[in-house]
């Protein structure tokens, strides 16, 4: 027998035997694997740099326009602004010897949380330098000690209140990314 034969008799052997073996539901499920609809991926350095520099910006915003909201300026954008420059300024000379935009902290929420604390707790008197030199000085009628101190103590809880509420749920976001989840 010529070896075209001996191959096409093979075939229809399995043929005929695929045939009478009783037919298996297959499910989709188990052959193939679960695809997500959308997979995010993670943040390039920079774009977590980015991010984290303008949400930073945003927090300090959100707090000097309902700092003068609360005490009868009105919300003024210009002004707002003013009024958040010594803390910007503070953040971004202090927090980042502290550490506070680190790569290896942007994927990990509690060491966000404790980096944060740590960098605002360190910024802290330099804004209330840099906000005493810029803004209260050249009042007419500067506030007197405790009030100063009172305000001092409403920016560190505020503040520390605000970066956190930005900065925890940004690392988790990152921390799922990583995994892929």
């Amino acid at each position: 027998m010529p070896k075209a034969s001996r191959a096409s008799s093979r075939k229809k052997m399995t043929d005929r035997q695929s045939e009478q073996a009783p037919q298996q539901p297959t499910s989709s499920a188990a052959t193939q694997p679960v695809k997500p609809l959308y997979r995010s991926r993670e943040m390039s350095p920079r774009g977590r740099l980015i991010s984290l520099v303008v949400g930073d910006i945003l927090c300090f915003l959100i707090f000097a326009s309902l700092g003068t909201n609360q005490h009868g300026e009105g919300v003024n954008v210009l002004y707002s602004i003013w009024v958040a420059v010594p803390f910007l300024a503070a953040w971004f000379l202090v927090s980042p010897f502290v550490g506070a935009f680190r790569a290896d902290i942007a994927t990990r929420p509690t060491r966000m949380i404790i980096r944060t604390a740590l960098s605002w707790l360190a910024t802290w008197p330099v804004a209330m330098l840099f906000r005493w030199l810029l803004i209260d000085r050249v009042k007419p009628s500067p506030p007197s000690f405790s009030d100063f101190m009172s305000f001092a103590f409403v920016v560190l809880a505020f503040n520390l209140g605000l970066l956190l509420l930005w900065r925890w749920p940004f690392a988790l976001s990152n921390d799922l990314r990583k995994r892929g989840l």
